[in-house]
């Protein structure tokens, strides 16, 4: 399967951050989000953006959503979103470069599918280069992090005898 391919099956679409992040608004209260993000809470906007990305509550607008990944990575580096939305072309021009750039920045916060989809990254060679060694190293992370996909990719790569 491609990159684009696993980060569409592996987050159907865009993700909402966690219930803890930004609680008044992760059930689609589009209201909620936008008074919170407007006070630059970054789990609101980045919710906000998923909320656009997919059309939820919201005319769907990828430009938006990237507006408000913008915004949410800018105040507390939540950028697997931005990342995302560059590796896959929506909002933006598709910028594999960019989005290794986003993803790292989240993975270096600690978000668990910014390592899963920087595993890919180097799986696939998409704006890197190609290295199963680190495509290990980020799917550990991932999976360090208690993203299951990153556990099962790590488990697949130690399997084939990647060290």
């Amino acid at each position: 399967m491609t990159l684009i391919g696993l980060l569409l099956f592996a987050s159907a679409c865009f993700g909402e951050a966690g219930a803890t992040e930004a609680s008044d608004c992760t059930d689609g209260d589009v209201t909620a989000c936008k008074n919170l993000c407007d006070n630059d809470n970054a789990a609101a906007c980045n919710n906000l953006g998923a909320f656009h990305a997919m059309g939820k509550g919201v005319k769907q607008d990828y430009f938006k959503a990237v507006e408000l990944f913008t915004k949410a990575c800018e105040i507390a580096d939540v950028c697997e979103n931005l990342g995302q939305a560059y590796a896959m072309g929506k909002g933006v021009k598709q910028d594999f470069f960019k989005a290794f750039d986003y993803l790292t920045q989240g993975c270096d916060n600690d978000s668990s599918g910014s390592c899963y989809k920087l595993g890919w990254m180097y799986q696939d060679g998409k704006g890197v280069r190609q290295s199963h060694r680190n495509a290990l190293k980020y799917f550990g992370k991932a999976c360090d992090l208690r993203d299951q996909l990153g556990c099962d990719e790590y488990a697949k790569l130690k399997k084939s005898g990647v060290d």
